[in-house]
Parts: C-alpha cells; sequence; structure tokens
C-alpha cells in the first residue's frame, strides 16, 4: 500500500468572480464528512430498531493560516455557492480530484496573543461530486 501525507494537497474554491481561487499555499487542512441520513422505520412489536437509507450529503471543513488577500475573498464567499476541487494528493498529473458544488456556510477566525491567526471555511453539499484525475 502506498500511504501518503497531506503536505501537498489541493484547494480551490469560486471566489466571488466565480473563478476558481487556490487556497492551498494557505491551507493547514481539510476535513471531509461523507454522510447518510437513516431514518427510523421501528414499529410495535419489532425487537430491534430498524432503519433503512436515506439522503446522502456531505460537509466539509477548511483550516487556514489567516491572510488579509485571503480573508478578503473569503468574507465574500460566506453564502454563496460555487465549484470546490479538493485534491489530497496535490494537482499534479494523475493525482485523484474531486470536484462538486457546494454552500459556503460558516467563516471563523481565531487571534491568539500568541500564535498565529487562524481561521476555518465550512462548507455543505449533497451528495453530486465527480472523482476523476488532475
Amino acid at each position: 500500500m502506498a500511504f501518503s501525507t497531506g503536505k501537498g494537497a489541493y484547494f480551490a474554491f469560486d471566489d466571488p468572480t466565480a473563478s476558481l481561487f487556490d487556497w492551498s499555499s494557505y491551507v493547514t487542512g481539510v476535513d471531509a464528512d461523507f454522510t447518510s441520513e437513516t431514518p427510523e422505520t421501528t414499529t410495535f412489536g419489532q425487537p430491534a430498531v430498524t432503519r433503512i437509507a436515506g439522503l446522502k450529503g456531505k460537509g466539509f471543513s477548511v483550516n487556514f493560516n489567516f491572510d488579509a488577500a485571503l480573508d478578503r475573498r473569503a468574507a465574500l464567499m460566506v453564502g454563496q455557492v460555487g465549484t470546490y476541487r479538493l485534491g489530497p494528493n496535490g494537482s499534479t498529473g494523475g493525482s485523484v480530484r474531486y470536484t462538486g458544488e457546494a454552500l459556503c456556510a460558516a467563516l471563523s477566525l481565531s487571534d491568539p496573543h500568541d500564535g498565529v491567526i487562524t481561521g476555518s471555511a465550512n462548507f455543505e453539499s449533497d451528495d453530486t461530486q465527480t472523482r476523476d484525475t488532475f
């Protein structure tokens, strides 16, 4: 098996001008959750809980080091839907690429007195995403 670190990962999202902006030089991590709701269907008399497969979705957060140029773009993206592109192993030819549409749902900043100013952008998406290569 070939394992790798995320140090060369690639992340881009539409900025307010609708052009794909590469966040990679600011990003410190991406956390993605792929989910499926599981509605309960249990009825009287059943000995255990029963469930069915429900709606799929995904959410992901992008953690980054603060930069004024990125902040101007990111602050305008909150509440906007745009294209995202994620390359867990980078963006060189042949690397895996995930592409889809997502809503930038939230942006938060952390400004400690003795450390780097950091931020996090949270994105929400449906399950429509393509997986191919760069």
